[in-house]
């Protein structure tokens, strides 16, 4: 799990293409017993108010959904952006904050 936040959704796709392409593109020598390594990503979006558990539900969601789709992909959670689970996210009194970088 990678948690990153002050990314646009197009630079997040861009970061998570890259460490797609960047693993897979490694030497795993014997421990791949020298087969091509692929390399899914499931990605979710949410704001400081977000659940952590459905953060982390979305991006597994997705992570399946890019391995259905035939592995080494990377793929958007399409939950979260949903009006309803927008709304919840406002109301949970659960939320979880990510840490601020202090100056």
């Amino acid at each position: 799990m990678v948690a990153i936040s002050g990314l646009t959704s197009f630079a997040l796709a861009q970061f998570a293409e890259r460490l797609r392409s960047s693993l897979g593109a490694l030497d795993h020598g014997e421990v791949s017993r020298h087969r091509t390594v692929t390399v899914s990503i499931g990605v979710a979006e949410g704001s400081v108010r977000t659940r952590f558990q459905r953060l982390y539900s979305a991006a597994d969601r997705a992570l399946y959904d890019a391995k259905r789709a035939g592995r080494n992909k990377v793929v958007f959670s399409s939950g979260l952006g949903d009006i309803n689970a927008r709304e919840e996210y406002d109301r949970d009194q659960f939320a979880f904050r990510w840490p601020r970088k202090r100056a």
